[in-house]
């Protein structure tokens, strides 16, 4: 599975979207949308796990990791867990899961900064 993701304008819902890893043209239908109050900017899903980690950053510059485990249609979003990343300056913008509790993160330099690469445990 791959995961299509699209912020709204209010940069309020996460709209989620299943699609298939081929080639070609493809017709993408919304499968789920998530409150998260801020603009997603990077996302992994753990096959195996059913993880979804999510990165997202608000107006103010904040810098959230969001965790969805054993994510489904529909997601009961009381499981979600926010995590308030502290980063500053930082634009974070990828994420790779390494399970169970381990990511690897990554910022850009957006003039704030050099970019640099974390490892974030959870326990």
């Amino acid at each position: 599975m791959c995961l299509k993701l699209l912020t709204l304008s209010a940069i309020i819902y996460l709209t989620l979207f299943k699609s298939l890893l081929s080639p070609g043209h493809q017709v993408l239908v919304a499968k789920d949308s998530l409150y998260v109050e801020c603009l997603i900017n990077g996302a992994d899903f753990h096959k195996d796990s059913g993880l979804i980690g999510l990165l997202g950053s608000s107006k103010d510059g904040s810098q959230f990791l969001f965790l969805m485990p054993d994510y489904s249609v529909p997601y009961d979003q009381s499981k979600m867990k926010r995590y308030v990343l502290p980063v500053m300056p930082a634009q974070i913008e990828a994420i790779h899961i390494e399970p169970p509790s381990a990511f690897w993160l990554t910022s850009e330099d957006e003039g704030l900064g050099l970019p640099r690469l974390f490892k974030v445990n959870i326990n």
